[in-house]
């Protein structure tokens, strides 16, 4: 997935879940939030069934939400976020992904800077673990382990530094290794000390300094304004003329009118005053309603003309107002955002001259990294892919460069197999060159080799030495004063099976400059390209958005530096959203298609998924807020031997009222109710379905304590003409005892007619034993039965952690 951009943390609930399969299985969404290593956010969802075709979430639908752990202060930065689907009854992962996200830098706000000093030192620690009876069905992870996450921080004469480490008994010598050390430089907490220091510089200047400083720092203002709004002089001077202004105020004037013109409850009070004059005959009452109604519309018909007056004006001079949107935007950032842009910051810090040697260097680091990183490039390059070495990543001004160097697996030697699998260690080099921040306007190009370790020790085994080799560009351009973005990327990927081959291929594929750039090859080897087009569209003031992409993946494409990417497709999307009444309206609709197996020599069958929808939030201040999603989902599979075509069609309405209420300072209730709609049908009978779920969720406080209640019922869930009634259940209360501990206890019941219930328990414990840490426990126990098969049982687990920071 590209890098996306987020603004807080309900971002990170807007997800899709794409359910390819016929089952609807009950289960719920694991988030975690890191920066490099670091964990700073963790939370889960509630229990939410999971329908076949693309299913629409945000923060709303997946409420109420546990938190279990938020360290975010500000957003502010690059970060990872790990989405693990589970299952609702065994606790099992389903699926999981991870996400690249970007958050612009944030205003430090008014709290007061902190003297520089030069040395400082911080940090979190968890140490936690598990206990349990038995362990999970279909799942690795053991019954008991331990783990261990540690974040030192240091700052070295203002130089943060940190560290991060995960250490856990999980580990085995025949899988990939889970313990992680990384040490890194803090790019993004360097550069948010920077933006304070430089704030609190400019203030200073403008407080008390001399001339010569105060006329640098306009000077400085005055060269990023000119490169961020070019045109605003000419704005100015074509605004400046005293008839413009003027005619820009009558236009003030004319909109205020059109809008009592035009209120519903004048319109109401015109149709009572022409009803009232229709009566052949009036009540005394009546009589005297209509003389204030007289009084009434006599104003109101002074107002229509004074607005039909101004009309030619506003007809004249309207189109400067978008010019003076502009000028008004241009002032702002002049007197408030400035502070953000990344090049104010960076010649602010050159200009002003307040960096230390040693600070002088590091501040065009973006990375800086020794240890296990995750370091994302591109979608079709360098992605989730773990790699204990070194990453840096350079950006000190119009020049970026990156690179990535060390082990991305090591040998390992799995015997749960009849037929053990070797893993050869595995070595991944990486690097990008170009022009421009990756976030901004940009041409990199990429290179990236990633590469099996052969031992003539080993040369007997079924596992063949791989390498991988990729080489492309990728790149963005923002137009039209930022509401156009366009970018893409074109890779081109050579994968060799067994490198230590020495049969070379013929003469023509040597022919090919991209192939002979990646390097010598054999007989197994393939090549492949892959390519990838964005376009987002932002107008009237961001009211308007569109977005859209293109995807093509070749059949012999792949990148072993993205293990989680899909080759031999093509996908598009087009997304449109338009916000009304400062984004207290909206409405979103969208299309999609993928085309996967594409090349008949390598596939048996085709397949062709379509999908559009439409969704729309109402949420108006003190009224229930409202939303919605209707996506209709055909899926075609094409046989090509038999030439048979098997077609699926499901339709997905999902609508949920959500009413957040405030009495005093101490008591507040969220209600939610809901409803999803589902059904499919298909030319395999066999997985035919429809269902109705009704869903309702309560949650009151009363200052530091709660109970929440949530229940999900589907009286008919049709699957293959077998009726199933199904019910999901869970209630908790959470309270502070003695003033420190904080509790919470809860019960949770699912019930599916003729196959099963579970019945689950479970008490959460946090105490602060000292005021740097805190004491967690949390006990469950499940209980099943299970009518067809005999399986019927319970299980118990225990989680102890100590949180401390520092």
């Amino acid at each position: 997935m590209p890098t996306t951009n987020i603004t807080d943390l309900s971002s990170l609930y807007k997800l899709e879940i794409n359910n390819t399969g016929s089952q609807v299985p009950n289960a719920y969404l694991e988030l975690e939030l890191r920066q490099g290593n670091k964990l700073l956010y963790q939370s889960r969802s509630k229990v939410f069934q999971v329908l076949p075709a693309v299913n629409a979430l945000n923060e709303q639908l997946l409420q109420p939400i546990q938190v279990t752990l938020n360290e975010v202060e500000i957003l502010s930065g690059s970060y990872h976020l790990d989405v693990r689907l589970m299952d609702g009854s065994s606790n099992q992962i389903l699926t999981s992904e991870r996400f690249f996200l970007e958050a612009l830098l944030s205003s430090p706000g008014n709290n007061k800077m902190q003297d520089w000093v030069k040395f400082d030192y911080s940090g979190s620690a968890s140490f936690y673990g598990q206990v349990s009876n038995m362990q999970g069905f279909g799942s690795e992870v053991p019954r008991n382990y331990l783990r261990a996450e540690i974040h030192p921080e240091v700052s070295l004469s203002g130089i943060p530094l940190g560290a991060d480490v995960l250490l856990s008994t999980e580990q085995n010598a025949f899988k990939q290794s889970m313990n992680q050390v990384a040490l890194r430089f803090d790019a993004q907490q360097f550069k948010n000390e920077m933006q304070k220091r430089l704030q609190s510089k400019i203030k200073d200047i403008e407080a008390i300094g001399s001339l010569e400083e105060f006329n640098q720092l306009n000077a400085l203002k005055q060269k990023v304004m000119e490169r961020k709004f070019p045109g605003l002089s000419g704005w100015e001077k074509e605004l400046g003329s005293e008839e413009v202004k003027n005619g820009l105020q009558q236009i003030k004037q004319y909109e205020s009118l059109h809008q009592i013109l035009t209120n519903p409850e004048v319109q109401s009070t015109i149709n009572r005053h022409a009803e009232l004059l229709l009566k052949s005959s009036l009540s005394p009452e009546d009589s005297e309603e209509l003389k204030k109604l007289d009084a009434f519309v006599d104003e109101i018909k002074k107002l229509q003309s004074k607005a039909e007056a101004l009309k030619s004006v506003y007809e004249k001079y309207n189109h400067y107002k978008e010019l003076q949107q502009k000028i008004d935007q241009a002032r702002k950032f002049a007197s408030k955002d400035i502070i953000k842009d990344e090049g104010f910051l960076k010649e602010g810090m050159k200009s002003l001259g307040f960096l230390s040697k040693p600070q002088e260097l590091l501040k065009g680091f973006d990375a800086i990294s020794i240890g296990t990183s995750y370091p994302y490039y591109s979608r079709l390059s360098l992605n989730s892919l773990s790699v204990n070495g070194v990453h840096l990543a350079w950006n000190p001004g119009k020049v970026y460069f990156s690179a990535t160097y060390g082990m991305s697996s090591r040998m390992t030697y799995n015997t749960d197999f009849i037929n053990p699998i070797l893993q050869l260690p595995q070595r991944a080099l990486a690097t990008r060159l170009g022009y421009g921040s990756p976030q901004g306007n940009h041409f990199h190009v990429t290179y990236m080799d990633v590469t099996d370790k052969f031992d003539e020790l080993i040369r007997d085994n079924r596992t063949k030495p791989q390498q991988n080799r990729l080489i492309g560009t990728s790149g963005q351009l923002t137009l039209m004063d930022d509401k156009l973005k366009v970018g893409g990327e074109v890779m081109a990927s050579l994968l060799t099976r067994d490198h230590i081959l020495s049969t070379e291929l013929s003469s023509i594929h040597d022919k090919n400059v991209i192939y002979r750039l990646l390097g010598k090859s054999n007989n197994s080897s393939s090549f492949d390209l892959a390519w990838r087009i964005f376009s987002d569209v932002n107008l009237f003031n961001n009211k308007t958005k569109i977005k859209a992409f293109v995807e093509r993946v070749g059949a012999n494409y792949y990148s072993l530096g993205a293990p989680t990417l899909l080759n031999n497709l093509l996908r598009w999307k087009t997304e449109l959203r338009q916000s009304f009444l400062k984004n207290k309206v909206s409405i979103s609709a969208f299309a999609r298609q993928d085309n996967n197996n594409l090349d008949p020599l390598l596939i048996s069958s085709r397949n062709t998924t379509q999908s559009y929808g439409v969704s729309g939030m109402v949420s108006l201040p003190e009224w229930p807020s409202l939303s919605f999603s209707y996506a209709p989902y055909a899926q075609n599979a094409e046989m090509l031997a038999t030439k048979e075509d098997f077609k699926t069609n499901a339709r997905l309405t999902q609508i949920s009222i959500v009413y957040p209420m405030r009495f005093g300072e101490s008591f507040s209730s969220y209600s939610q109710l809901s409803y999803t709609g589902q059904n499919m049908t298909s030319d395999l009978g066999a997985i035919d379905y429809s269902l109705k779920m009704y869903g309702l969720s309560q949650t009151i406080s009363v200052k530091r304590n709660s109970i929440n209640f949530s229940l999900n019922y589907t009286p008919n869930q049709l699957i293959n003409q077998v009726s199933r009634e199904v019910m999901s259940l869970t209630g908790s209360g959470s309270t502070v005892v003695m003033k420190k501990l904080n509790a919470s206890l809860g019960v949770q019941y699912l019930s599916v007619s003729g196959i099963e219930s579970r019945t689950g328990y479970f008490i959460n414990g946090s105490y602060p034993i000292a005021s740097f840490a805190d004491l967690d426990l949390r006990v469950q126990r499940n209980i099943y039965n299970v009518s067809q098969e005999n399986l019927n049982g319970a299980d118990a687990v225990a989680w102890l952690g100590l949180r401390i920071k520092w």
